[in-house]
């Protein structure tokens, strides 16, 4: 079964997942974080305190291009805002109750603790790199690349790893990451690739989270002359799929749609796309 996941354009497929969880396990950065994240949920999991952990977690952040220095580490790590982040981790995680059962207070909260976090030099995306790492409850990482991609709530970025949306978004994107990984179906599917994926133990939705950064933004960094993956649509299908052989010179940052003025390219876009379905 296809792994899907609500967008503001409607149901979005993420073809050859395995792949994708692949390529993205390779980057330095990234294999680091997740392993980083195995011991520090270890961690959680043994009994220590979110407060004992949040240096680390601050630090280990900057695996994935976050936005903060050091100084607002600082200040997060002092009161009253150390006191603002335990009280953030602790309504995030939800006492273990699933994230669907929080009240309409938790999250209007949720979203005030986020307001006080970001004003002291802090962005969402640079918190939800912390909370990441240290929340029993999986939290996916928001920079504008992938809220632009789930909410349309930010523009597409030419940055790969621009941080300005504001954290409204934070709960809206909690929702969906959520419901994605818990349709029945997609919730094997995700359970198989998590546990198909050697680099370090992911969750269900820490999967959903990967492949979203490779299809918002992280294919970006897969070309060569050889092939590369690309945003693409046709009337039928949209996803992100390898196309192999050499490409034009197309945006970066865009979609391409079919045809795109390249006779031969469209060609091989166009099998891949349909290829891509096929097998789903």
């Amino acid at each position: 079964m296809p792994i899907t996941l609500r967008s503001q354009q409607g149901p979005w497929t993420f073809a050859s997942p395995a792949d994708k969880l692949l390529l993205r396990g390779r980057l330095p950065g990234a294999s680091v974080f997740d392993d980083a994240a195995v011991g520090l949920l270890g961690a959680r999991k043994a009994g220590i305190a979110p407060d004992a952990l949040l240096a680390s977690a601050m630090a280990g952040g900057w695996l994935v291009n976050s936005a903060t220095p050091s100084p607002t580490f600082q200040k997060w790590l002092a009161p009253p805002l150390r006191d603002a982040w335990v009280r953030l981790i602790g309504l995030v995680e939800g006492e273990g109750r699933a994230w669907s059962a929080r009240t309409a207070a938790e999250r209007e909260e949720i979203e005030s603790l986020l307001g006080t976090l970001a004003t002291d030099g802090g962005t969402l995306g640079a918190i939800t790199k912390v909370l990441s790492l240290i929340s029993l409850e999986p939290v996916p990482l928001m920079p504008d690349a992938a809220i632009a991609f789930v909410l349309r709530a930010v523009p597409i970025p030419e940055q790969p790893d621009a941080q300005t949306a504001p954290v409204r978004c934070f709960l809206p994107m909690m929702d969906r990451i959520a419901e994605a990984a818990a349709a029945s179906d997609a919730n094997e599917e995700l359970a198989a690739l998590a546990d198909g994926y050697p680099k370090a133990r992911l969750r269900p939705r820490d999967v959903v989270d990967r492949l979203l950064w490779f299809d918002s933004v992280g294919y970006r960094f897969f070309r060569g002359p050889t092939g590369g993956w690309f945003w693409v649509r046709d009337e039928a299908h949209e996803a992100v799929v390898f196309v192999a052989g050499a490409a034009p010179s197309l945006p970066i940052a865009r979609c391409v749609e079919l045809p795109a003025g390249d006779e031969d390219f469209s060609k091989r876009a166009a099998e891949a796309l349909a290829s891509a379905f096929a097998a789903d």
